[in-house]
């Protein structure tokens, strides 16, 4: 675990109560997952930034969220709609295009002293694309020094760190009720033994105090999404977290 960006996350958190993540940027502020955004929360001092990307079908790749965007009541999913297109629709929806993801590697580069938490939003068994993307268009310094790279799909982070033999931080994040149940909570350390992330990102609805101990006991980073409000941040001490997502800048400096 030594030269990595969660290194620079310990050091952060030995000096104050929670590691404050903006999710999304500042989305209260700016639209989410846009470049502006991402600015606007580094601008006002939160301590790392997080933000989603997705591979388009014709494999570009942009910040959102969502699987699908909507137009006219229709559903357009992000992985089988050119980015083209998707620009096409933001304009008939009158709203922003999505961001392209080599324009938010330029922000990374020009912070040195920010973590960029790196959403991977992917359904697919082969992420090989997005994969080698990423670790030919960011820095090794930047990889290792600034970024942890997150995802839902664990086999996209088995394949990160098998087949391209990935060292640096890793995420892993889970939101789902399974945790409640014994097997989900079975499967959930089984993922997380062989592994071996960096951080779990765990949904503040779900999360447990058994679960938080388990994690810890692993030496791994425990960060909570999405807080908001101070009766949430109050229960994010109570079950002693390590760091918090939220879309609330007022909440950047804790």
């Amino acid at each position: 675990m030594k030269n990595n960006a969660n290194i620079r996350y310990c050091n952060k958190r030995k000096k104050q109560s929670l590691f404050v993540f903006g999710h999304r940027g500042a989305p209260e502020i700016y639209p989410e997952n846009s470049l502006l955004a991402i600015n606007e929360a580094i601008k006002r001092g939160v301590d790392g930034v997080e933000f989603d990307i997705q591979l388009t079908k014709d494999k570009q790749i942009i910040l959102f969220h969502d699987d699908y965007i909507l137009c006219r009541g229709e559903k357009h999913f992000i992985n089988k709609t050119s980015y083209r297109t998707i620009k096409q629709i933001c304009i008939t929806n009158k709203v922003p295009a999505p961001d392209p993801f080599h324009k938010a590697i330029l922000i990374i580069n020009q912070n040195p002293t920010t973590l960029f938490n790196i959403e991977i939003k992917s359904t697919q068994w082969n992420n090989a694309h997005i994969l080698k993307y990423i670790l030919s268009n960011i820095s090794d310094t930047a990889l290792k020094k600034q970024c942890i790279l997150s995802s839902f799909n664990i086999v996209l982070l088995y394949q990160l760190k098998i087949q391209f033999n990935y060292k640096y931080s890793l995420a892993y994040i889970l939101a789902s009720k399974v945790l409640k149940h014994w097997w989900g909570l079975l499967y959930s350390k089984t993922c997380i033994h062989f592994l071996k992330p960096h951080f779990f990102h765990m949904n503040i609805d779900y999360i447990n105090t058994h679960i938080i101990h388990w994690i810890h006991r692993k030496n791994i980073y425990i960060n909570t999404y999405t807080v908001n409000n101070m009766q949430t941040l109050k229960k994010c001490f109570k079950l002693n977290v390590d760091g918090v997502f939220t879309d609330n800048h007022h909440l950047y400096k804790l």
